[in-house]
């Protein structure tokens, strides 16, 4: 399927948008950020390249799950990449976006009450377990 990268971003920026406190802007290396509040989530570049930053320990288990792929410019960071090619990438983008922003939630929250709610969406998401053994849920 040949779709326009920029149509696939700007579908992944209404369904990201809906996310408390998620807003998106251009990112300084050309494409789109995702950002909570001060945090970037994700950015995507106008190749489709989507990179997150997560700790090793979570980039590390994506990788080995083949889910995502070392960053080529930042190999020994948290840093990961997934590429979007197709509509059929969009998902798996937006989960993995979704992955970011509730493990950022979790991490900065104030109560146990909200930790816990976090935590609930972030364990609904289609990953399997070594994902969320990494991030210690």
């Amino acid at each position: 399927m040949n779709t326009n990268i920029s149509d696939l971003i700007d579908s992944m920026e209404r369904s990201l948008s809906m996310l408390d406190e998620v807003s998106t802007d251009q990112h300084e290396r050309g494409g789109r950020e995702f950002v909570w509040k001060t945090t970037e989530i994700g950015h995507i570049h106008w190749n489709g390249d989507l990179d997150i930053l997560f700790t090793k320990n979570i980039r590390v288990a994506l990788v080995q799950e083949g889910i995502t792929h070392v960053h080529k410019w930042i190999p020994q960071s948290g840093w990961t990449t997934f590429r979007v090619q197709s509509s059929n990438d969009v998902a798996m983008a937006e989960n993995l976006l979704r992955l970011s922003y509730f493990q950022k939630r979790i991490r900065k929250s104030s109560t146990a009450e909200e930790q816990q709610q976090y935590s609930s969406q972030l364990s609904a998401l289609p990953f399997p377990p070594s994902i969320f053994a990494a991030l210690g849920v």
